[in-house]
């Protein structure tokens, strides 16, 4: 089915593409956290791995599914990366509402 296999090749490229956001994503967090105190570098640099294995394991997996199967399985992966996003600026607008916006990133 020629449908089938432009919808395969689609969660295909989908997949590769979020793959290379989450390393550039990684690296440039890597690069942030230089200019951290070491305490906070370390601790976030060890959730960052583990994140990027999570990821790896997750798309690893979802390669061997079919592509209807990886768009649903990517469509849930996105609600719990968009959950963990809210939650962040969350926490983020309450710290800058508690201290100031004069932090680093702040607005």
């Amino acid at each position: 089915m020629p449908e089938e296999d432009s919808l395969e090749e689609s969660a295909k490229q989908f997949v590769n593409s979020l793959r290379k956001l989450i390393r550039i994503s990684i690296r440039s967090a890597e690069r942030i956290l230089e200019e951290a105190p070491p305490r906070v570098s370390q601790s976030i640099e060890s959730s960052l791995s583990d994140l990027e294995k999570t990821t790896a394991l997750l798309l690893n997996r979802v390669d061997a599914t079919t592509a209807k199967e990886q768009i649903q399985l990517l469509r849930m992966y996105r609600k719990v990366l968009e959950g963990q996003l809210t939650l962040i600026d969350e926490r983020l607008k309450k710290l800058e509402k508690e201290n100031g916006s004069d932090m680093p990133g702040g607005h």
